[in-house]
């Protein structure tokens, strides 16, 4: 699909886009913006747009304008950059310094968002001079105050998985915590895939004013909300 022209990936992704909508579905969480990096675990399952920065950016917002076209919300992921990680399923992704992810991995995110694709999926990946030692930008302060400033203060922040392996390090290998310190990093949409009742209460019972606020959660649960509205979920 790399090889492919703008217009015919864009009518691709409207393909797509139409069948999700009959589904029911109103948001997908692509497309992919990370480098087909030869040898990492992304190009290695053919998931990756292309191995150049503007070849990536190029087919990213041909597919992001594709299900915007038909109504379904596009998510553009993994900032800030995944190409050259390790399987994050299984450990931590280690990525290069943000000096250099600010030359290659990060501009078709960049560029993406300056098209006005502002609904952003994280990855539980670090970077020196992005991250802080030992945690994933999935719920890095630093990287997501970054991350906020380029998307503006209506945009989305959602995690990847906070099951995987790579999100729990550093928390007891408990989703819990994992969705708990997400949230109070900056993100707005904790993805978990198991036992969300179990979590949510977690959630409530940790809202102080010392951490995670009730004002911090309307704020996200007001962004959450405005996006719903824009493509039509809520009135």
């Amino acid at each position: 699909m790399g090889t492919w022209s703008e217009s015919e990936v864009t009518r691709t992704a409207a393909k797509y886009g139409k069948a999700m909508k009959e589904l029911g579905v109103d948001m997908a969480l692509s497309p992919v913006a990370d480098l087909n990096s030869p040898g990492h675990f992304i190009g290695s399952q053919s998931r990756a747009f292309s191995s150049t920065p503007s070849g990536a950016a190029r087919s990213a917002i041909a597919w992001a304008t594709g299900l915007e076209s038909v109504g379904v919300a596009p998510v553009i992921k993994h900032w800030p950059g995944h190409g050259r990680a390790t399987d994050t399923h299984y450990s931590p992704g280690i990525i290069p310094a943000y000096d250099q992810l600010q030359k290659s991995d990060l501009v078709p995110f960049d560029r993406a968002i300056a098209a006005g694709f502002t609904a952003v999926m994280v990855g539980h990946l670090e970077s020196k001079g992005l991250t802080e030692r030992g945690v994933p930008a999935s719920r890095s302060p630093k990287a997501l105050a970054i991350l906020r400033d380029h998307i503006g203060p209506d945009g989305l922040i959602i995690t990847d998985s906070l099951s995987m392996n790579a999100a729990l390090v550093g928390v007891n290998h408990r989703p819990g915590e994992a969705v708990l310190a997400s949230l109070d990093a900056g993100v707005d949409v904790a993805l978990i895939c198991s036992g969300p009742s179990d979590i949510v209460e977690r959630v409530v019972t940790r809202i102080s004013p010392d951490g995670l606020t009730r004002d911090d959660l309307i704020d996200k649960v007001k962004r959450i909300l405005a996006w719903k509205k824009r493509f039509g979920v809520i009135e």
